[in-house]
C-alpha cells in the first residue's frame, strides 16, 4: 500500500478546487471527519443520466445533489484531504458478484479510507464508519464488498503494490482482476 501522504495529493476528479475548498473551510469542529460526513449526507440523491463518473468534487457540490456512491465519494475524500486528513479512494465489488460467474451485472460500491491517529479508518461516505475485516468492507445491511483497488479517485486506481494504474472497462477484465 502507497504511505499515507500519497492520498493527500489530487486526482482528475478530486482536485482541492474553489468550490470545496469553501465548503471545507466551513466544517469546524473536534472531528472534522464527521461533519464532512453530514455535508455528504446532506446533498441528495437524483437519477440523472449520463453523469456517471463524468463530474469532479466541485461540480457535485456545484449541482447540489449525488448521483450514487461514486459521487459521495468523490466529494467526502476531496473535503477530507483538503482538512489534511489522507483520503484514498477504495473501489470494491459485492462478494455475490464475485462468487456467482455467470452474473452479467457488476455491482460495486465506492468506501474511503481516512488515515488518523495513525490508523487508516473505513468510512462508507455519507454513511459515516463502517466495518472492514482485511479487504472486505461491510455495509450497513451486511451485505459484503471486497476491496479490488484504491486510489486518489476512479481515474487512478492501484492494484495492490502495483506502481501503474489499472483500467476497468468489461466484466470480464474484472472477473479476471478478482481472481488475481
Amino acid at each position: 500500500m502507497k504511505q499515507p501522504s500519497f492520498y493527500l495529493g489530487e486526482g482528475k476528479f478530486t482536485q482541492k478546487g474553489p468550490i470545496s475548498r469553501d465548503i471545507a473551510s466551513q466544517i469546524t469542529g473536534k472531528y472534522p471527519i464527521d461533519g464532512i460526513d453530514e455535508f455528504v449526507k446532506s446533498l441528495p440523491y437524483a437519477e440523472r443520466k449520463n453523469l456517471f463518473r463524468k463530474r469532479d468534487s466541485d461540480q457535485i457540490i456545484k449541482d447540489g445533489f449525488v448521483r450514487g456512491c461514486t459521487d459521495s465519494g468523490l466529494v467526502f475524500i476531496t473535503l477530507a484531504r483538503i482538512k489534511g486528513f489522507p483520503a484514498a479512494y477504495v473501489e470494491t465489488l459485492e462478494e455475490g458478484f464475485l462468487q456467482e460467474p455467470t452474473r452479467n451485472t457488476v455491482e460495486g460500491h465506492i468506501f474511503a479510507d481516512v488515515y488518523s491517529d495513525s490508523a487508516w479508518i473505513p468510512y462508507n461516505p455519507g454513511h459515516g464508519r463502517t466495518e472492514k475485516e482485511g479487504k472486505i468492507y461491510l455495509f450497513k445491511n451486511r451485505r459484503k464488498y471486497v476491496e479490488m483497488a484504491r486510489g486518489l479517485d476512479f481515474s487512478e486506481l492501484f492494484v495492490g503494490g502495483e506502481s501503474k494504474p489499472i483500467e476497468l472497462a468489461t466484466v470480464d477484465q474484472i472477473r479476471q482482476l478478482a481472481q488475481r
